[in-house]
């Protein structure tokens, strides 16, 4: 029997251990922290264990690990916030620090818009919020415009998709509110190209599952 394999138990074992350790750096900074010359050799990924334990991370826990050290101007990531083993995963999974910060910058945004838009954020959509800002500002809808604006409303009632900023439905809104504006104020989320694709898979899971 192979005793350096490790189970399940052993894996969550070493995890929470890291995690452990990794709160204390991120409180105290790592820089107060030594690395104790058993955690390195135990959690390297080139040793036999440590390198069961950095597999067992997905690029999404790995990353999320940085976004709690991002809570500064311009979410920079405090690297010294950040114990020296999972730096140095993070490195090895995305190449170099730099990247990993990229990374983890767009999961931070994508995670706050799935939490800004849940699948059931159809349910809703209305109308009526554009209206009242337009009777504020003293303006007057054309019947026209009215009904494109309820035809917007109804579209993405039934498919359950926002329209893409550029969709022709969404001009009608320009003129009084600014497209992006009008279409969050309907509840109907206003994505850009790259934001859309990753919400649209987001959304497909969660309803499905």
């Amino acid at each position: 029997m192979n005793t350096d394999n490790m189970t399940k138990d052993d894996l969550s074992r070493a995890r929470q251990e890291l995690e452990r350790r990794n709160a204390v750096s991120r409180v105290n900074g790592f820089e107060t922290e030594w690395c104790e010359a058993w955690v390195w050799q135990y959690y390297h990924p080139d040793g036999v264990r440590g390198r069961q334990i950095y597999r067992s991370y997905s690029d999404e826990e790995l990353l999320d690990i940085l976004i709690p050290v991002m809570d500064q101007p311009g979410h920079k990531p405090q690297f010294d916030r950040v114990h020296h083993i999972y730096k140095l995963y993070l490195t090895r999974r995305f190449q170099d620090l730099r990247r990993a910060k990229d990374k983890a910058r767009a999961r931070r945004k994508a995670l706050e818009q799935q939490a800004k838009w849940p699948p059931d954020w159809p349910e809703a959509v209305s109308s009526e919020p554009v209206y009242r800002r337009i009777g504020e500002q003293g303006k007057e809808i054309t019947e026209q415009d009215r009904a494109a604006i309820e035809s917007l409303c109804e579209q993405v009632r039934q498919t359950r998709l926002p329209p893409e900023l550029s969709d022709p439905v969404c001009q009608p809104l320009k003129k009084y509110c600014g497209i992006k504006k009008a279409l969050e104020m309907m509840n109907i989320p206003a994505l850009n190209k790259t934001e859309r694709r990753f919400m649209l898979r987001y959304w497909q899971k969660k309803r499905t599952s």
